[in-house]
């Protein structure tokens, strides 16, 4: 079997960097003064990442014995108590170049903070993204890309990243939360465009991409410290709109009187709370009509293009939203009833056979998908909604049965029941009175 060796190199700024891919696929950096030292953690978190594996490869641990621990620390440390004496001998220099005038008001800056990068926001963004492209999924990645094109660039993205102030930063964000910011080009004041007013959520992401951009660029020693934009402070999130009981009814009658197979994928909805994503991405071996279960596995999102230029999309069946998010979900007597009706041929179906289509190679995209469920609703006659209500309709319906929820945060592929509660429970008035009259109807028999 192959010796792999540790992966550890000196960055500009003078720390060693250390990488290690783990067993999962996701990437570990180990930063450090000292080589030794970073080898020392290094060689822990492999041991325990791959403990219990019979297969692993072997490592070079070079540094393994405590004395030639101290061995390489001593040379780190000669090492880098050299890079200190030249580092103080290029500073005295840049001070006595500034007091004489030579480099002007611009070197008097430089000076302040160390040598300039000549780096600007573009260029360290696209290394951030190269980096985060081998960790982060693609749709991930895409989103970064976009806030980029559309919220940061126009205004930092000419400029040096060792130029760019956090108060200037959080104020620009600030403007955009409240509309008429003019984003300038290259740092200048030349309008790019006028921005309408962005909701809290979408600056609050704008804000963390940009904390994660600049704090890449100081790991890379591109720039002085940063710190860290805070997040802005906005009302409340609306309270998403559930569809009524009534109406619930009436569009499953509909659904029953009209079992095409859009439909019938809404209906599954309804019962089973998946995202739109998911059931686009559900596949007729997902399903177990027999043991009345569905197995979430994979999702359908149209994401940028980042290799067919700014504009361009594309649709991508990729891995769920989180880990949490592939679960098996249990479907009602009333779900398997309708399928099974109205696919006569279902135990013959292709396994890799899209649910919403019947075909290998044709899927319905999410867009799509949500305008067939507006028009649905429409022929259904009842009140508008958007896909996702159905979603936090189904999770509402569970907690009002009294349903555990940890099994409601289960069947809706949440990390933690406090989100289930927190986000995707919208009691009715009329659960309200009821659970409110049957606790007090206890306490009166209990004082008897």
């Amino acid at each position: 079997m192959a010796v792999r060796k540790l992966n550890i190199y000196r960055r500009r700024d003078g720390r060693y960097e250390g990488r290690y891919r783990c067993r999962a696929g996701k990437m570990k950096y180990f930063y450090g003064h000292i080589e030794a030292e970073v080898a020392r953690t290094m060689i822990l978190f492999i041991a325990k990442d791959l403990e219990g594996e019979e297969d692993a490869p072997d490592w070079d641990l070079e540094v393994r014995t405590e004395s030639a621990v101290k061995k390489s620390i001593a040379a780190s440390k000669t090492a880098a108590e050299l890079a200190a004496a030249k580092g103080s001998e290029t500073t005295k220099a840049r001070k006595e170049a500034v007091a004489v005038g030579v480099r002007g008001k611009a070197g008097k800056k430089a000076g302040r903070k160390g040598r300039r990068s000549g780096r600007t926001l573009d260029e360290v963004a696209q290394r951030w993204i190269k980096e985060r492209s081998m960790e982060d999924k693609e749709s991930s990645v895409g989103t970064y890309s976009s806030y980029l094109r559309l919220y940061i660039s126009p205004k930092f993205g000419e400029r040096d990243v060792r130029g760019i102030d956090r108060k200037e930063a959080y104020n620009y964000f600030l403007a955009l939360s409240q509309g008429g910011q003019e984003m300038g080009e290259g740092g200048d004041d030349s309008p790019a465009s006028v921005a309408k007013p962005l909701s809290i959520g979408t600056v609050n992401e704008a804000i963390r991409i940009m904390n994660s951009l600049m704090r890449f660029a100081e790991d890379e020693g591109l720039c002085g410290s940063f710190g860290k934009i805070q997040r802005l402070k906005g009302e409340a999130a609306k309270e998403q709109v559930v569809m009524p009981t009534a109406d619930r009814d009436k569009l499953e009658e509909h659904i029953r009187e009209n079992p095409c197979r859009t439909n019938i994928g809404v209906y599954l909805v309804l019962h089973t709370g998946i995202r739109v994503g998911e059931l686009c991405a559900l596949k007729w071996g997902d399903i177990d009509l027999e043991g009345g279960t569905i197995m979430v596995r994979h999702t359908l999102q149209r994401i940028r293009d980042l290799g067919e230029g700014r504009r361009k999309t594309k649709v991508v069946l990729t891995d769920p939203k989180s880990a949490s998010s592939v679960r098996a979900i249990p479907l009602v007597d009333e779900v398997v009833d309708i399928i099974k009706e109205n696919y006569a041929g279902y135990g013959s179906c292709d396994p890799d056979a899209y649910f919403l289509t019947g075909k290998k190679d044709r899927f319905i995209e999410p867009r799509l998908m949500e305008r067939k469920f507006a028009q649905l609703l429409e022929e259904a006659g009842v009140g508008r909604i958007r896909f996702h209500g159905m979603r936090h309709g189904f999770s509402t319906l569970c907690i009002e049965a009294r349903i555990d929820p940890k099994s409601v945060s289960d069947m809706m592929g949440h990390s933690s029941p406090a989100i289930t509660l927190a986000l995707y429970s919208h009691p009715s008035m009329k659960h309200k009175k009821e659970s409110l009259a049957r606790a007090f109807s206890k306490n009166e028999g209990s004082e008897g």
